[in-house]
């Protein structure tokens, strides 16, 4: 995942809000101390440059906890499943079958090699067909069993 630039952190609404604050804030203090004018504007713009700063460096920080969650189609390989909607005989069709993959139910497609498998038959992933269909064969339900 590449990376924003530092600048667009600094030039967002919520760096650009920090810096009004903390430089607001920063002149404030200066100027109820009773110092000058020019020494409050200076503390003030150094106080706002750290808050945005402060603010980028919080926000670059968060795009570490980004993920979009994809599951890959392939992960599903070896796989125990059951056929959701029935699946013809060598691969003249295509069904459904769910499946557990990473710790996660999901739907896919599905095409057999062997014969027609019915709905609700114990299956196993083999391999992927192109880009959106798992190629699944028949197991029997102690083998079903043994890979929970």
């Amino acid at each position: 995942m590449a990376r924003t630039r530092w600048g667009s952190y600094l030039t967002n609404l919520q760096s650009i809000a920090a810096a009004f604050a903390f430089f607001g804030l920063g002149g404030a203090a200066v100027l109820s101390s009773g110092a000058a004018v020019w020494s409050a504007v200076a503390v003030g713009a150094v106080a706002g440059v750290a808050g945005a700063s402060g603010v980028a460096a919080m926000l670059r920080s968060m795009t570490a906890f980004e993920s979009d969650g994809t599951l890959p189609i392939d992960a599903a390989i070896g796989a125990l499943g059951q056929v959701y909607v029935s699946i013809p005989a060598r691969q003249a069709g295509r069904g459904k079958v769910h499946v557990t993959v990473r710790d996660r139910l999901v739907e896919y497609e599905a095409v057999t090699n062997g014969e027609a498998l019915a709905s609700g038959a114990p299956v196993l992933v083999t391999d992927v067909a192109g880009t959106d269909a798992l190629v699944v064969c028949a197991v029997d339900e102690p083998t079903l069993l043994q890979g929970n």
